[in-house]
């Protein structure tokens, strides 16, 4: 092992010992001998001990006694560090083989770049389908940036799997830490980057990620990322990306909210008036055909990763529940806007937020 210390894993983590137990034994497994590197955990005021943890994989460590979000983790974490590379990890991840390697390749290959992100995993047979529909779609948005290239530069960084320059990330401050829960912090962040610095996305290696195994736990993810975008989008109007945050990703998700409001009503009026509920029924179905139509590409890859014809009708079902979801946190985050926007201080409320990103 080379005695330069090169890169400096960050780890923000609020409970969940389980998932940082895996996700140390992983790095202790896989990581390269001939890098080295050292582990900064930040304890965002977890409620479960973390000593002996942090004891026996001999890690740096800091607490915080009362959660301030993954934003100021991070940025803790970024303090202490040493290394000229942060390569910034979630603990509810698994850390594959070749990551480090692959990482300082690319860097190498590409010295230009500032930031590189990775793909996670899209399907694991032991794991349910709410949390494998959280890594085929995001596995499906991700490729969809990278389009079929082994590298691709995007409009954005993945806070949960990516590393970063630490000269640039000073550069921009660091996190916003206005932002203290765990959404809309690390895209903030990856479009300030991206404003200043070539940013790129890798499709490998694949990184397991234990997304929420609960339908109400990936409703609320999805509640709190639309509620937040919206006032963040209108202020800061960033370049969108080709997936996710696309114009016509939200065009999908209102027709989706609109053929499920329309299908709802149809059955409401079902039991007073048969002529509107077969002219509603109509124009719901047929929404809802150009929703799957529109949807096809995202259906066809779960096949193909799954190889199971069955998980899509579950895939589909989730899908437009959480266009729901998107559509009325959108509207919140609009409506929390707009009151916002006519307060008299408006600007002064917006100098203030700015201030709170760390410099």
């Amino acid at each position: 092992m080379t005695n330069e210390l090169k890169i400096s894993i960050i780890i923000p983590v609020k409970d969940h010992t389980g998932f940082l137990t895996k996700l140390l034994t992983t790095i202790r497994e896989h990581a390269p001998s001939q890098v080295n590197y050292e582990i900064i955990v930040v304890d965002d005021g977890s409620r479960e001990n973390l000593d002996p943890l942090v004891t026996e994989y001999q890690v740096l460590y800091h607490r915080e006694e009362t959660s301030k979000g993954p934003a100021h983790a991070r940025n803790v974490g970024a303090e202490m560090a040493s290394a000229p590379l942060f390569f910034f990890l979630d603990a509810d991840l698994e850390y594959p083989q070749g990551l480090m390697e692959h990482a300082l390749s690319l860097l190498q290959q590409e010295p230009e770049l500032a930031a590189i992100s990775f793909i996670d995993h899209p399907y694991c047979v032991a794991d349910g389908i709410i949390k494998n529909y959280g890594a085929l779609i995001e596995n499906y948005f991700y490729n969809k940036m990278v389009d079929g290239r082994p590298v691709a530069r995007i409009q954005g960084f993945t806070t949960r799997n990516g590393i970063v320059k630490a000269e640039a990330f000073r550069a921009i401050g660091g996190f916003n830490e206005s932002y203290t829960t765990n959404a809309m912090e690390d895209y903030e962040f990856g479009k300030r980057l991206a404003a200043r610095f070539p940013v790129a996305m890798s499709n490998g290696p694949l990184i397991y990620h234990n997304f929420p195994t609960r339908l109400s736990g990936m409703l609320r993810n999805y509640w709190v990322r639309a509620r937040l975008f919206v006032p963040y989008y209108l202020q800061h109007r960033p370049p969108l990306d080709k997936a996710m945050t696309s114009g016509d990703e939200a065009l999908l998700r209102l027709l989706g909210t609109g053929a499920l409001g329309v299908l709802v009503l149809a059955l409401a009026l079902g039991y007073f008036l048969i002529l509107p509920t077969l002219l509603l029924g109509s124009i719901g179905g047929v929404l809802l055909l150009l929703y799957i139509y529109f949807i096809k590409e995202f259906l066809k890859s779960v096949i193909v990763h799954t190889g199971k014809y069955g998980i899509v009708l579950s895939c589909l079902g989730i899908h437009l529940l959480s266009s729901v979801v998107i559509v009325l946190g959108s509207l919140y985050g609009l409506a929390v806007w707009c009151k916002t926007w006519f307060k008299p201080n408006h600007a002064a409320d917006v100098s203030t937020e700015d201030k709170k990103i760390p410099k």
